[in-house]
């Protein structure tokens, strides 16, 4: 036995000595070496990123998604200041002159192809964060156009029905590709719902569509719980993504809903896309989700849907 122990001894003290292991960090699932950067990120997920999260992160064999955030009071208030941009956005757009107004909804994200399309091969974008972005720029061009007065109203109202329900089916798509089977009825159920193309109309230099505060309402709630569910790391912006056009109906009227819901989305994937890793490893809400949160906000979607389309079918009292 001495003889076997004398033999590991000088083999231990021939072998070169082994480079002290760097610090670990935590990660959700597991712990990785402290470096940042967008080929790290690119190396640790290892799979394509969608908008704020990935499809392909949900299955069982994907490595989990590295993340340093923020503290949660430095988070909750870039939040915040996320919010304020996207309200100015919208109120840069609505009032500026309509060339101006389309350079922006149009010009920006068209040049930013220049960032956007290299990152995208890095990171492995999804098809759902390019279909997302352009669509909404494409609804946000009408809006600008009408609000000019280039489109009739009827054009307009036909056009942002149209799109608004394939952004929704958008969502619906990726809902069941993932596997969320009450969410996805629900937003099956806002696209069927959503206000006809009549109430669109113009008032002044903004495109308006009529659409109950109920829809609205029904809308947010459904898309926040989609986001939940998705993109786990990022599911929080959409409080200001959300929040904000929700705030500008509130405090003007829900037929400014829609081109504020546009604009303000289109002004998120501008900074999303162009600032990604930022977003998934800094501004990350992993630590703070809950699988117990995700299936409350799913039935509460989807009784929220139901309920507000049977309550516009119901007629009205004294009717």
């Amino acid at each position: 036995m001495s003889l076997i122990n004398d033999i590991i001894a000088v083999a231990e003290m021939a072998s070169p000595p082994r480079p002290p292991r760097p610090p670990l960090r935590h990660e959700i699932g597991r712990e990785v070496p402290p470096d940042r950067g967008e080929e790290r990120l690119e190396a640790w997920t290892g799979r394509g990123i969608g908008c704020g999260g990935i499809s392909d992160l949900l299955r069982p064999s994907s490595p989990p998604v590295p993340i340093e955030p923020l503290p949660l009071a430095r988070s909750a208030g870039w939040l915040f200041v996320l919010f304020a941009y996207l309200v100015a956005a919208h109120e840069a757009v609505r009032w500026a002159p309509w060339p101006v107004a389309l350079l922006l909804v149009a010009g920006l994200p068209l040049a930013l192809v220049v960032r956007w399309w290299p990152l995208g091969r890095r990171m492995r974008w999804t098809w759902f964060l390019w279909a997302k972005t352009y669509s909404v720029a494409a609804v946000a061009c009408v809006l600008v156009l009408g609000g000019a007065g280039l489109i009739s109203e009827q054009v307009l109202g036909v056009v942002i029905y149209g799109l608004a329900v394939v952004n929704i089916l958008e969502a619906c798509l990726k809902e069941y590709q993932m596997g969320t089977r009450v969410n996805l009825v629900a937003g099956l159920v806002i696209a069927a719902t959503t206000p006809l193309w009549t109430g669109a109309y113009v008032d002044g230099s903004t495109a308006m569509y009529a659409a109950p505060m109920s829809w609205i309402l029904a809308y947010t709630l459904w898309d926040f719980a989609f986001v939940y569910a998705a993109f786990r790391g990022v599911y929080a912006h959409h409080l200001a993504v959300l929040g904000a056009p929700l705030v500008l109906a509130l405090l003007e009227t829900p037929d400014v809903w829609f081109q504020a819901r546009a604009v303000t989305l289109l002004a998120f994937l501008v900074v999303y896309n162009t600032w990604f890793p930022w977003f998934w490893g800094r501004l990350n809400f992993s630590p703070w989700r809950s699988e117990r949160v995700k299936r409350v906000l799913a039935w509460a979607s989807l009784v929220l849907a139901v309920g507000q389309g049977v309550l516009r079918w119901l007629p009205a009292p004294g009717s």
